[in-house]
């Protein structure tokens, strides 16, 4: 056995085993990496730094004007300073009939105002006793400086009673009873987590008064839709904590995975328990860190794994063989089956070697970002499933070896292959479904296309996949536009059986061929 260990030592410590390695550790984890700084960045082209929200308050001076108030935070609900606002006040009298509403300017005024070092920013304008209409118009968003979304906020003034509407989209927000006084609540990004956001709540009062003291509870529901108003009753709520002494304050609140993507209600009350504020919305969103690892390997694997399984082959035993340096290196008591096995379990070993360290990186590298790693069973059937997938193309360059006599012509039937079983092999089942007028949308259609699929090596990581989750087509989690109807895997055969014999006859029956092949020209 010792010469069959020296010749698996130098398959296994070879240049092109070392940079099969780094190739597939590098690009996994670099994929990984770049998927997961991607998909957080978000799709609206503004970090949670670079987005301002403005939220306005009005309210009546002492000397008849009018005071405005515009509180700037940015996506994790920190003060943003510095920030310019362009707004325009009109003041108006209107009328309301039968048959119309009248309204006439008495004034109106355009401020350009810088926040300041706490987030606000502060304008007035004089007014007089015709004035019942107080219009702001400000944009409700700002993305890297630049103002989007123009809203108006309004004061109205019917005799002794002022009605104040903010007209905001950023966030939910409740007038407070006989006040102009707000009650500002929104989801904001957490900057420690990807996964779980917070609560920001703002009370917005003339002089920055802070707010009186606040219960905040929480619900978690199985609802799919988010919501702006405050809910309607805080039965089967629990208790986080109370505020008090400040006028915003960003809370975390206490959710585990349980909570994950689901409707989680928010409800602000006073000492005497009455709804002062509150929202709806999905805090906690981690997503299978299998189901993003697959999904942004998939692609890139789907071309690696069998060009290294292929130049794997033709590197250490198709070349030599070819070329007739194998029949150089063989002396007695060592065989030409032993020195084929060697070479082929030492290329499988590193095969499965890359893939555990390139798979375990990814897997912590996606971490910060689902918020949790992978399951072993997860883990266990990427690895497994590209590993095999890699075998099967080796095992069958093996056997082309003990055949084709050149070495171009067995890298050129290689590479032929890699495009036959890779990106024509589904065309070639589809075609033969449609021949046979197979309804694909059936039980019957998939399992047939699932039996036909499985002759090609490609098709066996998806394979694993589905037995993992359960269903066909395969998912670990991430939601799909396809209309393509979900069967369970079972129903279509993929079982623990069925997969454990595809993969012992990808490895086995290759190998076996080959052996026997190499040993019959000793």
């Amino acid at each position: 056995m010792r010469d069959f260990f020296y010749d698996f030592r130098r398959t296994f410590t070879g240049k092109f085993t070392i940079v099969m390695i780094v190739l597939i550790v590098l690009s996994s984890v670099g994929i990984s990496y770049a998927g997961a700084v991607l998909s957080s960045s978000g799709s609206s082209g503004a970090s949670p730094q670079a987005t301002a929200y403005i939220l306005p308050e009005i309210y009546q001076a002492h000397d008849g004007g009018y005071n405005f108030s515009l509180y700037a935070v940015n996506g994790y609900g920190q003060p943003v300073t510095g920030l310019d606002l362009n707004t325009n006040v009109s003041l108006l009298n209107y009328t309301i009939n039968v048959k119309s509403v009248q309204s006439s300017v008495v004034s109106m005024a355009n401020f350009t105002e810088k926040t300041n070092g706490q987030g606000f920013s502060y304008f007035s304008i004089g007014g007089n006793s015709s004035v019942n209409l107080v219009q702001l118009n400000y944009h409700a968003v700002y993305k890297n400086g630049l103002g989007a979304f123009q809203r108006t906020a309004e004061l109205f003034i019917n005799n002794n009673t002022v009605t104040f509407a903010p007209n905001t989209i950023s966030a939910s927000y409740k007038i407070l009873k006989n006040s102009t006084n707000v009650l500002y609540t929104m989801k904001v990004a957490n900057p420690s987590s990807q996964y779980l956001a917070n609560e920001f709540v703002y009370y917005a009062a003339p002089n920055g008064t802070p707010s009186p003291t606040l219960n905040v509870y929480y619900h978690v529901s199985n609802g799919t839709s988010s919501s702006s108003l405050p809910p309607a009753s805080i039965s089967n709520f629990t208790l986080y904590k109370s505020i008090s002494g400040s006028d915003h304050y960003v809370l975390t609140l206490p959710l585990t995975k349980t909570a994950n993507l689901k409707q989680v209600s928010v409800a602000l009350t006073n000492s005497t328990g009455t709804i002062l504020g509150g929202n709806t919305d999905a805090f906690y969103s981690s997503v299978s860190t299998a189901a993003v690892l697959q999904a942004l390997l998939q692609v890139p694997y789907e071309f690696l794994i069998p060009i290294i399984g292929i130049f794997s082959a033709y590197f250490y035993y198709g070349k030599d063989k070819t070329s007739g340096v194998l029949e150089s290196v063989i002396t007695r008591p060592v065989t030409k089956g032993r020195l084929f096995m060697s070479r082929y379990v030492g290329s499988a070993v590193t095969f499965l070697l890359a893939l555990l360290i390139a798979i375990f990186l990814s897997d912590y590298v996606l971490l910060h970002y689902t918020g949790s790693l992978m399951s072993w069973t997860s883990f266990f059937g990427i690895v497994f499933g590209y590993t095999i997938e890699a075998i099967a193309f080796s095992g069958i360059m093996y056997i082309l070896a003990q055949f084709v006599k050149s070495q171009g012509a067995l890298l050129g039937i290689g590479i032929g292959l890699f495009f036959l079983l890779v990106f024509v092999w589904g065309v070639i089942v589809d075609a033969i479904l449609y021949l046979l007028h197979t309804n694909v949308a059936t039980s019957a259609g998939y399992s047939l296309s699932i039996t036909l699929g499985a002759i090609s090596p490609t098709f066996y990581p998806s394979m694993i996949t589905s037995y993992v989750t359960g269903y066909y087509p395969p998912t670990f989690g991430i939601t799909s536009s396809s209309t393509a109807p979900l069967f369970s895997a079972s129903s279509l055969g993929i079982t623990l059986t069925s997969v454990v014999a595809v993969g012992i006859v990808w490895i086995l029956i290759p190998s076996l061929i080959s052996f026997l092949l190499a040993r019959s020209r000793d």
